[in-house]
């Protein structure tokens, strides 16, 4: 995917617009600078602006900033949540809004990707998301592929090479390595990363490709286990 920017470089034209009118710990100056440098809110038309963190270099770190940046971006709503079981409709605008921006968020953050987004469950099967890449399949069924495999194990799958994943879904043949991580409906994650309740709900996964081998590790998937937790938390 081509950008209009380098990836690792501060943007400073790209801003993330919000609908409060305040940043706590960002504004009041408590945020702990060890574990997001170089965020900043200015007041623009509208709401407030987000510009993307400096990157240290440091993955922990980063991904603890890109947490606490997260947190800050997605606008928790009433309205915001997805109607999962009772009708066909994947999500409202708000619940699609905090999806997209989570999105927008991640493929800013990661480095050497070429494809992130939702797919989202209907009742029957995994539909497409909001996502940035190449056009994908736009449905996928539980069990099928990588995506449906982490959904139905309700359990992230990391994947070093998709050629040697049997059953994989070619969406884009620049992908050579995948990491899925399911998204679990509001309220019902499990309780840690490290482990999954039989009776959380998945709802969807969050699909990352990448044109590199050997791309993804356990690192990744124990921050964007995370990472889909507050997601999941601004859509209740």
């Amino acid at each position: 995917m081509q950008l209009p920017f380098a990836r690792g470089q501060p943007l400073r034209g790209l801003a993330f617009f919000f609908a409060r009118t305040s940043a706590p710990g960002f504004l009041s100056g408590t945020m702990d600078p060890r574990i997001c440098l170089d965020c900043r809110f200015r007041l623009g038309q509208g709401g407030w602006m987000f510009e993307p963190f400096r990157k240290t270099g440091d993955r922990r770190q980063d991904y603890e900033s890109l947490l606490v940046a997260l947190d800050h971006l997605l606008e928790k709503s009433n309205s915001a949540s997805l109607d999962f079981y009772g009708s066909r409709s994947l999500a409202g605008p708000h619940g699609l809004a905090t999806l997209a921006n989570a999105v927008a968020l991640l493929n800013w953050f990661m480095n050497e990707i070429n494809w992130c987004g939702y797919y989202l469950w209907d009742g029957q099967r995994l539909m497409l998301g909001p996502f940035q890449g190449m056009p994908a399949c736009t449905s996928i069924e539980p069990g099928k592929g990588v995506c449906g495999t982490a959904f139905e194990r309700r359990k992230p799958v990391i994947v070093d090479d998709v050629n040697r994943f049997p059953g994989h879904i070619a969406c884009d043949p620049n992908s050579k390595s995948e990491i899925v991580i399911p998204l679990f409906a509001p309220g019902t994650p499990p309780p840690s990363p490290e482990t999954t309740k039989v009776s959380a709900q998945p709802i969807g996964v969050l699909d990352i490709d990448s044109p590199e081998l050997d791309r993804f590790d356990t690192t990744d998937s124990y921050y964007l286990e995370r990472f889909n937790r507050l997601v999941s938390e601004r859509l209740g």
